[in-house]
């Protein structure tokens, strides 16, 4: 069972005065009044890009070794359970790779080999399984990690809910304000949402890449994985109406 954790912090600006009019004609009290919602809570999938870089000193034996590799590494995410529909193909790059001339520099006009490149990138839904899943593709054939990303499979239920706790903090803090000012805090005149994010670490991709050596070798122990927690931001802005208090 997955273990939420909310917290709601408020930012506000208060202003009471004629933001608008009322039915008879006269200046309509009001408190405007922002809240915002925090969620945070342990994420259920990541999304991990991987690939393969081959050199050789053919065009087609370099492109040849690369989709073998490439193909041997989608074959082993199938069997560990990962849906085809969660798989994509990214960059697929063949490059030359030159000599050097007699002052150290490189001789564009001599071609000693090329360089093949091929990405993909998989969605894992099970949490749990990732470093097993990224241990399996090394031995694969894969030999390049260049990131992971941890997300929710549903992200909407988290974020109503961080919609919720702000809408509920912007009440809080007008009730709060209303009686301390004397006021009676009234019906709600404008609600306007604000923008939702996410945490630093729900949308970071690794920056460093993991190149590893040609050979194949799987390694003996799953990659060790911290998926941390994500948090998930609302922030919401309420006008209400003001009348004395009885």
């Amino acid at each position: 069972m997955r273990r939420l954790m909310i917290v709601t912090l408020a930012t506000l600006s208060l202003l009471v005065g004629p933001a608008a009019w009322a039915d008879d004609g006269g200046p309509l009290r009001s408190i405007d009044i922002s809240g915002q919602g925090e969620v945070s809570v342990p994420p259920d999938m990541a999304t991990v890009t991987l690939g393969v870089r081959v050199e050789a000193e053919t065009e087609a034996a370099t492109m040849d070794e690369a989709s073998a590799r490439t193909a041997a590494v989608l074959e082993g995410l199938a069997a560990k359970g990962v849906a085809a529909a969660d798989v994509q193909s990214g960059s697929i790059r063949l490059t030359p790779r030159y000599g050097q001339n007699l002052l150290g520099g490189t001789d564009y006009s001599n071609i000693v080999g090329f360089t093949a490149t091929n990405t993909i990138t998989a969605k894992i839904r099970d949490i749990n399984a990732v470093g097993e899943v990224l241990s399996a593709t090394v031995g694969d054939g894969a030999n390049m990690v260049q990131g992971i990303r941890f997300g929710l499979q549903d992200e909407d239920s988290v974020r109503d809910e961080a919609r919720r706790r702000a809408v509920a903090e912007a009440m809080r803090l007008a009730a709060l304000y209303a009686d301390a000012a004397g006021m009676e805090l009234g019906t709600v005149v404008r609600i306007t949402d604000g923008s939702i994010s996410d945490g630093g670490g729900y949308g970071a991709m690794a920056a460093p890449v993991m190149e590893m050596a040609s050979s194949r070798s799987a390694p003996q122990m799953a990659v060790p994985v911290a998926p941390g927690e994500i948090t998930i931001y609302s922030s919401i802005s309420m006008v209400f109406e003001l009348s004395e208090a009885n």
